[in-house]
């Protein structure tokens, strides 16, 4: 005769996880951010949304593996993002500033400026 325990006794299915579609777009927009390392403005605003993405994806819980990783992804594309920007103001600082170069970018800003005028006859120059 069979144990009517038996029959009733189902096997132990593991609880599945709730799917957070916020923080695996983080980590998606976030990767996208470090990619486009070569444009600061857009890598930047990039950042900006990954690091919003993750942070909204928390809903109170602690942050999950991939929230994290488009959490850090994000910051190191803002941060990379915000030394492109000061690296480049610095080398134009550098190029104004200093002697050698002054002549130089004197004279490339003189030749912009006249093939400018060649191909805008009408527009004003300053």
């Amino acid at each position: 005769m069979m144990d009517n325990n038996y029959i009733n006794q189902t096997p132990n299915t593991p609880l599945k996880k709730e799917k957070n579609t916020m923080a695996s777009a983080s980590l998606i927009v976030g990767i996208f951010a470090v990619i486009s390392c070569c444009i600061p403005p857009f890598q930047f605003f990039l950042g900006v949304v990954g690091l919003l993405l993750a942070i909204f994806s928390k809903k109170g819980k602690p942050f999950e593996g991939v929230a994290v990783a488009g959490l850090v992804l994000s910051i190191g594309a803002i941060l990379i993002s915000i030394f492109i920007v000061a690296y480049i103001y610095m080398v134009g600082v550098l190029i104004r500033t200093d002697p050698a170069f002054a002549k130089m970018y004197n004279e490339m800003y003189n030749t912009m400026m006249e093939q400018y005028q060649n191909l805008f006859p009408s527009a004003p120059v300053q």
